[in-house]
């Protein structure tokens, strides 16, 4: 079955939205929308490889900054720290556990997600939150909105209980080797 709705949330990796803000940077940060390629979680959790098709001099710059290089599909590679103060959060998406988000991981992702978040229609006033955004919300109106969402598209009932976002798929990580994170010449 295919759906537009899975389509839009699956366009570039959980990561790109849950983790990439907790550093205040989302995919538009690197000039050029079509500059970001995606944003992959190290399989420790503590850090960040964006890739890019150029890379922002900005980066070098930035207090999480380890490292960059150049892989096999000539994209830059940049490696950030992730803070440690975001560390349970980090784990609590890798287990998809997003509604566990603590409200200052929530506030990030929010506030620099680059995902629309209660957008009021200029002609219904009707507001509009991106099911991405929905699924980390603590109220349980907005994930009940989600929730009806979801059981329309996959025909079936969730529980009351349930994470209303898939758990990160293995396309969300990367393994990172010692050669990754030597500083740059």
């Amino acid at each position: 079955m295919k759906s537009k709705f899975f389509d839009i949330v699956n366009d570039f990796n959980l990561a790109t939205y849950y983790l990439l803000p907790l550093l205040k940077l989302n995919k538009l940060s690197f000039g050029a929308p079509q500059n970001f390629v995606n944003c992959y979680v190290s399989s420790k959790g503590d850090c960040l490889l964006i890739k890019l098709r150029v890379m922002m001099p900005f980066l070098y710059r930035n207090e999480d900054f380890i490292a960059d290089y150049i892989d096999e599909d000539k994209l830059t590679c940049i490696v950030l720290r992730i803070p440690e103060k975001y560390t349970e959060d980090v784990a609590w998406f890798m287990t998809g556990k997003y509604s566990k988000f603590s409200v200052d991981a929530r506030e990030l992702i929010r506030s620099y997600s680059g995902l629309i978040y209660r957008q009021q229609h200029p002609e219904t006033g009707r507001s509009t939150t991106d099911a991405r955004l929905m699924a980390i919300e603590e109220s349980e109106e907005q994930r009940s909105l989600l929730r009806n969402k979801l059981e329309d598209e996959l025909g079936c009932s969730l529980p009351l209980d349930a994470e209303l976002m898939s758990k990160p798929s293995d396309n969300n990580y990367i393994q990172l080797t010692e050669v990754d994170y030597l500083p740059t010449a």
